[in-house]
Order: C-alpha cells, then sequence, then structure tokens
C-alpha cells in the first residue's frame, strides 16, 4: 500500500494558492522555453485553470498590441519598452531600482510577485505605469509598460465638448446670416460639430501620446543606466 501523499491531506487556502502558481510561474519563466503559443492555445490552457477566456485575451492585449495606433485618437494609448540585461537583477539591485522609479515618478505604487517575475506598479492619475522584471535562464528582460486609457476617454470628451461648442457657433452665425434657413444651419452645425471633435481629439491626444512615450523611454533609460552603473563599480 503507498504512502499517502502529504499534500493531498488538506485543502490549500485562496493565499496558499496563489503563492504557489506566483512560485510557478517563475520556475517555468526561467526555462526559456523557445515554444510559440497561439491565443487559442493559451485560452484553452486558461479555461483548464478556470480562467475566463475573455480575461485571457484582455491580458493578452497588455502583452502584445501595446503600440497598435487607436484608429479614432490617431496615436496609441498604451506604450512599451523593454531591455534585455545578459545578468540576474538580485533582490537588493532591484529594491534599488524601485526606490529610483518611485522618485522619478513621485508615486510609491506596489511590489509583488505574478507569475513569471515581479511587478512594480504605480498608477497615476487617469492611467498605470507597470514595470515587468522577468528572469530569463540567460538574465532579465525588463519591460516597461505605460497605460493611457483613462487620459484617451478624456481627450474624446473634451474633443467632443470642444466640437460641439464650435458647431453651436458656427451654426447660430449661419442661421443669423441666412435668415433664418434652419436646415442650412443644422447642416452647418452638424459638420463643424463633428469635423471639430475629431480633429481636437486627435490633437489633444497627439501632445499626451508623446509625454507617455517620453515617460516610457525615461523610465527604462534609468533603469539600464542604474544597471550599467553598478556593472561599472569595481568588486568589494
Amino acid at each position: 500500500m503507498s504512502a499517502e501523499d502529504p499534500l493531498e491531506g488538506s485543502g490549500f487556502t485562496y493565499q496558499e494558492m496563489r503563492v504557489i502558481f506566483e512560485r510557478a510561474g517563475i520556475s517555468e519563466a526561467t526555462r526559456d522555453d523557445s515554444r510559440r503559443y497561439t491565443l487559442a492555445e493559451l485560452e484553452a490552457i486558461g479555461a483548464e485553470a478556470g480562467l475566463d477566456p475573455g480575461d485571457i485575451r484582455r491580458a493578452a492585449a497588455t502583452v502584445r498590441e501595446v503600440s497598435v495606433t487607436h484608429r479614432l485618437l490617431g496615436a496609441p494609448t498604451r506604450f512599451r519598452a523593454s531591455h534585455f540585461f545578459d545578468h540576474a537583477i538580485g533582490e537588493e539591485r532591484l529594491a534599488d531600482t524601485v526606490d529610483v522609479l518611485r522618485r522619478e515618478v513621485g508615486l510609491h505604487g506596489d511590489l509583488r510577485f505574478v507569475p513569471g517575475g515581479v511587478e512594480w506598479q504605480a498608477r497615476p492619475a487617469l492611467g498605470a505605469i507597470i514595470v515587468l522584471f522577468a528572469p530569463r535562464r540567460k538574465g532579465t528582460r525588463v519591460t516597461v509598460l505605460v497605460a493611457r486609457e483613462d487620459a484617451a476617454v478624456l481627450a474624446v470628451l473634451v474633443g467632443c465638448s470642444l466640437g460641439f461648442v464650435a458647431g453651436m457657433a458656427a451654426g447660430i452665425a449661419v442661421l443669423v446670416g441666412s435668415h433664418g434657413n434652419a436646415f442650412l444651419g443644422l447642416g452647418v452645425f452638424a459638420t463643424v460639430t463633428v469635423t471639430g471633435a475629431y480633429a481636437s481629439m486627435r490633437l489633444i491626444w497627439r501632445r499626451a501620446s508623446r509625454r507617455a512615450s517620453a515617460i516610457t523611454k525615461s523610465l527604462l533609460e534609468t533603469i539600464v543606466s542604474l544597471s550599467e552603473s553598478v556593472a561599472e563599480q569595481p568588486p568589494g
């Protein structure tokens, strides 16, 4: 008769389950497996673990398609930059790096273990900043993601408001100038509102996207420069 597995003796709590998956994810990440998985395969694997396919798809969108141009705004709403280090980033260096990032963005944020590595996440107004330190067999990949979907929604609302005001002004002016031609005034109102809103939101977001892209690059450059300065220090 085989001995009973001690792990099967009692159930695991929710917190224990999270720690198990986090540590298993880190172990899996260090394998540096070259196999490629389709989105359908990821959804099938997630379904076996009880995850919703929609959640898998949204999570996949945060890893890929972060620089895809938004059709309405004419610029991305997510900005991503990554760098591969040919050495491991130890706990002490990781803590020092996060402290510098906190000072740079002016936010404390949260540092936590996630499947695949260690993640620092901060939430400025109307967005999020996520820095993932992912261990690999031959080093560490650091990925910086700046998400600005909330700011993009605000840009759309402001653009629509500006377009409406411009449309109202143009419509009233045409209505008065045409001696009460309501059809003409309404047509001008609609045309100016739509074109004004479209142009305004794209102009607003173009400037905002440039700032977000600059922040993304600046944070990654900070991490790279810190790593290089540590590497240049003489031992002992």
